[in-house]
């Protein structure tokens, strides 16, 4: 939970704006405030048909999908034995 995650956070090049009073100040993405609200992830819907067998037919059903978020990956720490 930092700035590049809320909602209020707008970012840009260099130093980012935090929008959530008036009055707006300079963040970096890794500054905090205390005052955290995530970004509203957008769900979408898919239909998928689904097959039923007591009547043999197909029926689209919508199903609603969340985004993937992307993992963060790390160097992985390995020692050599000498």
């Amino acid at each position: 939970m930092n700035c590049a995650t809320c909602r209020m956070f707008q970012d840009q090049p260099i130093m980012g704006v935090c929008r959530l009073y008036p009055m707006t100040q300079n963040k970096q993405r890794t500054d905090w405030c205390g005052q955290f609200a995530a970004i509203e992830t957008a769900r979408t819907i898919t239909e998928l048909p689904v097959y039923d067998i007591m009547t043999d037919t197909l029926t689209p059903v919508a199903i609603a999908i969340a985004p993937r978020i992307k993992r963060k990956y790390e160097r992985k720490n390995v020692q050599a034995t000498a």
